[in-house]
């Protein structure tokens, strides 16, 4: 049978138990017992696999002459190695090059045009020569007469044709040689001209045999987006240069993720990561091997800024998962995992000038003792000297502890 009790009782109890509850959780809150025990801190992270290294695609040729989009293979598509991925059309240069042609056949018209006036006005000169020599052999053989056997006015007028024949021969031999200079002058300008037209009939011409776009190796297609989110369409006009999209390097993968700034002070090269692919669900084990530098919002209405992180995976792992850029995963990032270890709370870490130091407690007051941090952990670090087991820290400095025994 209960015999019950009085309602005062009852209520004295009450508060003489929550009294002795209120104390430890109040000092366990504070304060800890430094031990050795298995420490493990990991945190859940989500990615995806890129290929870090893109061979670039870009549009054929060089210039500013315009090409029209033909054909193009289709966003993310698989291709090999030199498979057909865009042909373009480059109507701007069929018609320079048709130019060009006619050119160089008006070109080839004008030096035969030359060559014949320079024969033509040689066979002229020629022909005065000839006529200018046959008059002074007649003039010397009258010089040479017997002047008895002329009259004074026909010697006279010998004399003076020989001295205009040998001026007008001279005369003669001086168009010739002008003729001569006046023809080279020409045909160096014309072949100066035929080179220049030469040089741009190649140029088109070899503008139009690149056209086409051939996979420089195996992978899959991604396409460049423009201003408007959207990838190259048939019809569209392009430049020589511009990029059209990117091949990744199929046989160097990695998963990425992003981890916020502030988690970010305990990663180091190494770590494991134990990923999971979405969708199938296999699980793959994976090691950092390269941590970002610099942080960045990931979106343009969220504050907060990550670290890209990334964990390579191995041939045998690529070929073995039939990876490809894309792929969703998961996993989980092991900062430690260690079964036997002095740590403490980071919360009790202060930091001066490089060094670390906690407070630890000795008949109840707080004593500064410089610590020696070994692993780092997002919430607790490991300490290698410094402390021993069985040594009580205050998780919360002097100064801030006074104040809240205060409040």
């Amino acid at each position: 049978m209960k015999i019950p009790l009085p309602l005062s009782a009852i209520t004295l109890g009450s508060l003489l138990l929550l009294s002795a509850c209120s104390q430890p959780a109040e000092q366990n809150a504070t304060t800890e017992i430094v031990a050795e025990s298995a420490w493990q801190e990991s945190m859940q992270i989500e990615g995806q696999v890129i290929a870090p290294e893109k061979t670039p695609v870009n549009v054929p040729g060089s210039g500013w002459a315009p090409r029209i989009l033909e054909f193009i293979v289709q966003d993310g598509s698989a291709v090999k190695k030199g498979e057909l991925i865009a042909r373009y059309r480059a109507p701007r240069s069929e018609t320079e090059l048709a130019k060009a042609e006619l050119e160089l056949e008006r070109k080839e018209l004008a030096r035969e045009e030359l060559e014949r006036n320079d024969t033509k006005r040689r066979t002229e000169i020629h022909a005065d020569q000839s006529k200018v020599n046959a008059d002074l052999q007649l003039s010397d053989r009258y010089s040479g007469a017997d002047q008895q056997l002329f009259s004074r006015n026909k010697v006279l007028d010998t004399i003076q044709d020989q001295a205009f024949l040998k001026q007008k021969q001279g005369y003669l031999n001086w168009q010739l040689s002008q003729t001569s200079v006046r023809t080279q002058s020409d045909q160096a300008l014309l072949r100066s001209q035929v080179e220049s037209v030469a040089q741009k009939r190649d140029t088109e011409a070899n503008a139009l045999k690149q056209l086409e776009v051939r996979a420089p190796h195996d992978g899959f297609l991604n396409l460049e987006k423009n201003w408007t989110g959207n990838t190259p369409m048939a019809g569209a006009t392009a430049r020589p240069g511009d990029v059209v999209g990117n091949l990744p390097d199929l046989t160097h993968l990695v998963a990425s993720f992003q981890i916020p700034e502030q988690r970010t002070f305990a990663l180091q090269a190494g770590q494991t990561i134990e990923a999971r692919l979405m969708g199938n669900g296999q699980h793959v084990p994976l090691k950092i091997t390269r941590i970002g530098k610099t942080a960045s919002p990931i979106g343009e209405k969220s504050p907060v800024k990550f670290i890209e992180v990334e964990a390579a995976f191995s041939q045998q792992q690529i070929e073995q998962m039939h990876l490809t850029p894309g792929q969703s995963l998961t996993g989980k990032l092991i900062f430690a995992d260690k079964p036997k270890v002095l740590s403490v709370p980071n919360i009790a870490l202060n930091e001066e000038n490089g060094q670390f130091f906690v407070f630890r407690l000795e008949q109840g007051k707080p004593v500064k003792t410089p610590v020696k941090l070994g692993l780092r952990g997002p919430t607790r670090s490991e300490v290698s000297e410094g402390l021993r087991a069985g040594m009580q820290i205050s998780l919360i400095p002097p100064n801030e502890q006074k104040e809240k025994s205060a409040s």
